[in-house]
């Protein structure tokens, strides 16, 4: 496989600033202490809702597999007949929001930096009992009933560094005020038994639930269906702009795909006509150019070709146990 990497730009002067990088994380880890601080000492008001607060959020930037987490969250809360909505900021343009809004249309997402507001309009417009909060782990300003973290199990959160000169939001001891851990992208590879010692170590008494990313098929985009076999032993690229593209990649390769070009873009990017027409230049005779569904909800007015498929997947609980208890957690059983 062949790796065109887009990000070439944005990790060089990550290595060529990381001293000052470095420095700027300590600024940056100072802001953020006095911000919780204001907030835990009252001088800064927290909004309790007259519903339930469920909140998905994580430590770092990117690739933990919330999305999926949320849609699970919310689709169980719909199917036990819960009056549910989505509050999100809607960062990276939306598109998370969008994909969400497609594979979940009877579901309210509402969008706003104040999700405060936002979410006193989802009680009193749409009488919504449950409130889903996307990415709410650092939205101090509303009160919450659940707090769960999703955390990816191929990286190693304690080996990381704050931002900007690594990927961390918070240091790692700001996992004490979890109520539910979530390790996601499970597979033989990961060092679940780490993660569980550490996890242990920062917080014992919180319960820890194992998930993998399940492929469900590829759509096109018309959203018309295809099943996995589609790629089965045929020459395919994928393009993605995506924190974690190695794990959407290795996930190809295990349907029998022969993956033979790789585009990394940076995450949540915007194609343009160009990046379009060079994709469709290095696919050259491939069968399939195969991308996420984040990634096809970010292609506008443009179409590669009838190539293009995005592959779905969903979250899945490893054991039949963890998905009951799991659901009693959320209110869902």
């Amino acid at each position: 496989m062949t790796i065109i990497d887009k990000r070439g730009r944005i990790i060089s002067l990550w290595e060529k600033t990381r001293g000052l990088l470095i420095f700027c994380a300590c600024v940056f880890g100072i802001g953020v202490a006095l911000r919780r601080f204001m907030y835990n000492c009252g001088f800064k008001k927290k909004t309790r809702l007259k519903a339930r607060v469920i909140s998905v959020g994580n430590i770092t930037l990117g690739g933990t597999g919330k999305t999926p987490l949320v849609e699970y969250i919310a689709r169980k809360l719909k199917e036990n007949n819960k009056k549910v909505a989505v509050l999100s900021r809607g960062y990276g343009g939306g598109d998370e929001v969008k994909l969400f809004s497609k594979r979940n249309k009877d579901i309210p997402v509402l969008v706003g930096p104040n999700r405060a507001e936002t979410g006193k309009e989802a009680v009193s417009t749409l009488g919504a009992e449950v409130i889903v909060l996307d990415d709410g782990f650092q939205h101090w300003s509303l009160e919450r009933d659940v707090d769960i973290v999703t955390l990816n199990s191929t990286l190693l959160v304690w080996e990381d560094r704050l931002l900007p000169a690594g990927t961390l939001r918070e240091k790692t001891d700001s996992l004490k005020r979890a109520k539910v851990f979530v390790l996601t992208r499970v597979s033989p590879d990961s060092k679940i038994n780490l993660w569980l010692e550490f996890l242990k170590s920062i917080n014992p008494n919180t319960p820890v639930f194992l998930t993998c990313h399940r492929p469900l098929g590829f759509i096109n985009s018309s959203g018309e269906s295809s099943p996995l076999n589609l790629i089965k032993d045929k020459d395919i690229i994928a393009f993605s702009g995506i924190a974690g593209p190695e794990a959407f990649e290795e996930t190809l390769k295990g349907l029998g795909a022969r993956l033979v070009y790789s585009i990394r873009y940076p995450d949540h990017y915007y194609y343009n006509s160009g990046d379009l027409q060079e994709i469709v230049k290095i696919a050259g005779e491939s069968p399939f150019i195969i991308t996420t569904e984040k990634d096809l909800v970010r292609i506008k007015g443009d179409k590669l070709d009838n190539r293009l498929f995005a592959l779905a997947v969903e979250l899945e609980f490893l054991k039949n146990s963890d998905r009951h208890h799991f659901s009693e957690l959320i209110g869902a059983s």
